[in-house]
């Protein structure tokens, strides 16, 4: 990462009119650019109004929680740049925390994957998010990321969380990954114009054995087309809702819906029940190998059908081309 001491090259460049100089950063790269904002307050303001794009930023921790970092790779993977050198000399986490909105400070900036480690899990990380928020609203900057990758473990404050949540651009938001999230944050963030801008959402553990699942509305998230969550019951009632909403939305082949790591809360009759309330294809199997906990129903696309699969411990939907199942396919789920 490029440091605060001058270089004979960047004397030269900052000798050059305004103009020039904001001609040379538009001729660099996108990590180029990057490295460039990050020496000077004189160098951002005339930087800030050249975009950076790039594939993927990674706000990182070090293994004792000592001081925050961060890592940028560009679109290719090829090359990536950091800070951790700075960020260790000083520490507080104010390098950091410049260093993640420098790279917004102009509003066509924008990362396709942005990742956020253990942050809400330690008292320096609930400061360091304290930081971001104020300096994010004192300089009116939006983060800009297609995707976001949380890790909410251990994450109390759900007003704290929806602050942080809100800094985020709804116009660009379409994929939101958390990690352990609590369900009251999820009930929280679920209220957001940030959270309803998404289509695909994913609730996993990093300690799948270890931690309990979670209980949360779905109520807000009938509006998304892709989800991969870890609940830990549904009712029948939900199952409908869900299976009545996915049925109807303009989805594609291929498009899965699942919830796992989950129990039912409702008996297993109760469940056949709601499910016998849909349109549905004949199950193909021979009757010594029916499955009561299939259904291909009938969606409202002509040409789609959705599968359900309510076994064991896992509610999955997948949207197929509306034709007779082999039993052969149905082996999959």
């Amino acid at each position: 990462m490029v440091t605060t001491r001058k270089s004979a090259k960047l004397s030269k460049w900052e000798r050059l009119p305004v103009e020039l100089q904001q001609q040379v950063l538009g001729s660099l790269d996108n990590l180029d650019r990057l490295q460039i904002r990050q020496v000077s307050k004189e160098i951002l303001s005339v930087s800030e109004n050249i975009p950076i794009v790039t594939h993927s930023i990674h706000f990182l921790t070090t293994p004792k929680n000592k001081y925050f970092w961060l890592n940028w790779t560009d679109k290719e993977g090829q090359r990536s740049i950091t800070n951790r050198k700075e960020c260790k000399k000083e520490k507080n986490g104010s390098l950091a925390v410049k260093s993640l909105l420098n790279f917004f400070a102009c509003r066509f900036s924008k990362v396709t994957q942005l990742e956020i480690e253990n942050i809400f899990e330690i008292q320096n990380g609930i400061d360091t998010v304290e930081k971001i928020i104020a300096e994010a609203h004192a300089r009116n900057i939006r983060i800009r990321a297609e995707e976001v990758r949380l890790n909410l473990l251990n994450a109390v404050s759900a007003p704290l969380v929806i602050q942080f949540f809100e800094l985020f651009d709804a116009d660009v938001l379409k994929t939101l990954k958390l990690i352990d999230p609590p369900g009251n944050v999820v009930d929280a963030i679920s209220e957001t114009e940030q959270f309803r801008s998404c289509s695909k959402l994913s609730i996993s553990s990093a300690h799948y054995d270890s931690t309990p699942s979670q209980h949360y509305s779905l109520r807000n998230m009938l509006h998304l087309v892709d989800f991969r969550i870890r609940r830990d019951q549904y009712t029948a009632q939900e199952l409908f809702d869900l299976v009545q909403s996915y049925r109807l939305k303009p989805l594609k082949k291929g498009d899965r819906l699942q919830i796992y790591h989950t129990t039912k809360s409702s008996t297993e009759e109760e469940i056949s029940n709601v499910l016998d309330a849909f349109p549905t294809e004949p199950n193909p199997r021979p009757p010594s190998y029916a499955r009561n906990d299939i259904r291909v129903i009938y969606m409202a696309d002509p040409e789609l059908q959705l599968i359900v699969d309510t076994f064991d411990r896992n509610v999955c939907m997948c949207v197929a081309e509306r034709r007779p199942i082999p039993a052969s396919f149905l082996d999959l789920y």
